[in-house]
């Protein structure tokens, strides 16, 4: 969108040119519109506002929204793993695009809760009441169910135009020995990795966030399990992306599970306590009026 001030620069078909007039202006490079009267311009558009939603029950839609250039996207929350020695579920994410909103006005949202040893991950929605009837809603990642790893948060139960599942918990050995991982968060790129399976000599690792490209899930087997990565697809520093999956513990009493990565990553499995699932997100990025 050309909403910024054309401007001029000695030749904006070499790369970078036009991308330098438009910064010292305070722009984004929109495009190079040619040559007038000898002189090359090129237009330059308002850069993107990013809003990260981490808290809260309620979003103020900003007096410049622009309601044919936006984006909402949220993770559902992660849960957390079992003392049975299961990995907890992933969360769901979810995009909506060009969403029509009244400037100033205030929307419903929830950010989900990241679930304790054996406790789920809520919703993460943004415009609604609920996971499913929310412009944009990402369903929590389940807890397991005995030794059985918990199913990443579904697109059944989430809402939008994109949606991704969460990652499943990894199993625990049927034996109670060893643990599974916590599945990663579903993100832009695809669905969480599932959390690894417990074997009868092995801990599961968790699953990665984001088809790969979120947070890396925890290492299995370490005293505790090890952590699941932080998401950076959003953003690198702070980190702000789809999360891994915590690790599953080593069989010793006493061990905690890895806890889920940030955004919605599932916790690790233990004999004793397990890791907790991390919260959801929703962002909101648009290019003003």
């Amino acid at each position: 969108m050309a909403n910024g001030p054309t401007g001029s620069c000695p030749n904006c078909g070499v790369s970078g040119n036009c991308t330098d007039a438009c910064s010292a202006a305070g722009f984004s490079e929109s495009g190079c519109t040619g040559t007038v009267g000898g002189i090359d311009t090129c237009s330059c558009a308002n850069p993107p506002k990013v809003i990260f939603l981490t808290s809260g029950t309620s979003f103020t839609v900003p007096s410049d929204w622009n309601d044919s250039n936006n984006s909402i996207q949220c993770i559902g929350a992660g849960a957390g793993g079992s003392r049975a020695a299961a990995g907890g579920g992933g969360g769901a994410y979810c995009e909506t695009t060009d969403l029509t909103l009244t400037p100033s006005s205030s929307v419903q949202i929830q950010i989900g809760t990241g679930g304790g040893f054996g406790v789920d991950g809520t919703a993460s929605w943004f415009n609604g009441t609920s996971a499913t009837s929310a412009s944009c809603g990402a369903a929590g990642g389940s807890a397991p169910a005995g030794s059985t790893g918990g199913a990443g948060g579904t697109t059944a139960d989430s809402s939008g135009t994109t949606l991704f599942q969460g990652g499943s918990g990894g199993n625990g050995s049927s034996t109670g020995d060893t643990s599974g991982g916590g599945g990663g968060a579903g993100g832009p790129n695809g669905a969480g990795g599932n959390g690894a399976n417990a074997t009868s000599s092995a801990s599961g690792g968790g699953g990665a966030g984001d088809a790969g490209s979120g947070g890396t899930g925890g290492t299995g087997g370490t005293v505790p399990g090890g952590a699941g990565g932080n998401g950076t697809e959003f953003q690198a520093s702070p980190a702000f992306g789809s999360g891994g999956g915590g690790g599953g513990s080593s069989a010793e009493t006493g061990v905690d599970g890895g806890n889920g990565g940030n955004y919605g990553g599932g916790g690790g499995g233990a004999v004793d306590v397990s890791g907790s699932g991390a919260n959801g997100l929703c962002v909101v990025t648009y290019t003003p009026m």
